[in-house]
């Protein structure tokens, strides 16, 4: 799930969701809770990156 990503992207990652910009919160708000009947995740940690949303079921 987490394609090899480096321990410090988790914690980087953990910073970013509580420093979330305004439009992350805008939308966070309409992807949270299966609105669109899938799960995001925000500030996923993949590989070598940091994605700001991440949808596994796609």
């Amino acid at each position: 799930m987490h394609q090899g990503a480096a321990p410090i992207l988790f914690a980087l990652a953990q910073q970013l969701r509580k420093n979330e910009t305004l439009a992350e919160k805008i939308l966070w708000k309409h992807l949270s809770n299966k609105k669109l009947g899938v799960k995001f995740r925000r500030q996923h940690p993949l590989h070598l990156f940091i994605v700001d949303f991440y949808c596994h079921d796609w």
